[in-house]
């Protein structure tokens, strides 16, 4: 078992291994004993980081594609969310609309 939980069991014996642990208790809680508790916490926190990170909203992706730093992407997006006239229902101004990229 100690191979298998190192990561050095054939791949048969590892495919046993794995599927008597799924099925037995005894030989979890024994799993679990051979298992450095460190490593388990680092690779929970990331999982929690990646998860508990908010998603990037468009102004952030779009300055990071143009070589902004993510840090000051992120200050700039949320600079202009909160800017007056920033409401998702205000029309953009009448400029960008006669360039190639506006809707008319």
């Amino acid at each position: 078992m100690r191979r298998w939980v190192d990561g050095v069991a054939g791949q048969l014996s590892g495919v046993s291994v794995e599927q008597h642990v799924v099925r037995c208790a005894d030989c979890r809680a024994a799993v679990a004993a051979l298992v450095p508790e460190r490593p388990l916490q680092l690779v929970w926190a990331k999982v929690l980081a990646d998860v508990e990170v908010p998603r990037a909203g468009l102004a952030q992706r779009l300055l990071h594609r143009l070589g902004v730093k993510t840090s000051d992407s992120l200050v700039i997006a949320s600079a202009g969310e909160n800017s007056p006239g920033s409401s998702p229902s205000s029309a953009p101004c009448s400029s960008w609309r006669s360039t190639p990229y506006g809707a008319g």
